[in-house]
């Protein structure tokens, strides 16, 4: 699940880096993951005036079948770097731009993930394998480990079941 996430983000940005070349922050929380869903948070600074296209992939890479990703995705916003409301726009079912802005971007959007088959995501499954992850690190090292930003990140692939490459959530 949590290969698919970071797919769904980084697919949101990459347009974003490719066309400014600039740095793009991602913060990804679970505060709703009880109903499946993942609050994903994509900050684009320095990006100039032009408009800012952001896209969702339609397939995974190395796989290329059609999964229509954006489907997944809801309450999409865009905000300045003032905290002040964007008008964002669906181009087309998998792409969304955002014409007028201040040369930075707040993109927030949700991510419903209810399965582990490379398609979707399970959160359920994958909040309860960290939680039993860090128990585990608390219980051999006595502590967590300290970690940069006050955020514990796991890259692995914790879900043995997941059938798919996982290339597919991250909204860019």
């Amino acid at each position: 699940m949590l290969r698919s996430i970071f797919a769904s983000i980084a697919l949101l940005a990459a347009p974003a880096y490719a066309q400014y070349g600039t740095s793009v922050d991602y913060n990804v929380s679970f505060d709703n993951a009880v109903h499946h869903e993942a609050e994903i948070t994509v900050s684009f600074n320095d990006i100039g005036e032009t408009p800012l296209d952001l896209r969702m992939s339609r397939s995974s890479p190395g796989r290329y079948a059609l999964h229509e990703f954006a489907k997944n995705i809801y309450s999409i916003k865009a905000v300045d770097s003032a905290g002040h409301d964007l008008n964002i726009t669906r181009t087309d079912p998998y792409s969304w731009q955002v014409n007028t802005h201040d040369g930075a971007v707040t993109v927030t959007y949700t991510l419903y993930a209810n399965h582990g088959d490379g398609n979707d995501s399970d959160m359920d499954i994958f909040a309860d394998k960290a939680k039993k992850i860090v128990a585990e690190q608390i219980k051999i090292f006595g502590e967590a480990p300290e970690f940069d930003y006050d955020i514990y990140t796991f890259i692995a692939d914790y879900l043995p079941h997941a059938d798919g490459d996982g290339m597919d959530q991250l909204l860019c």
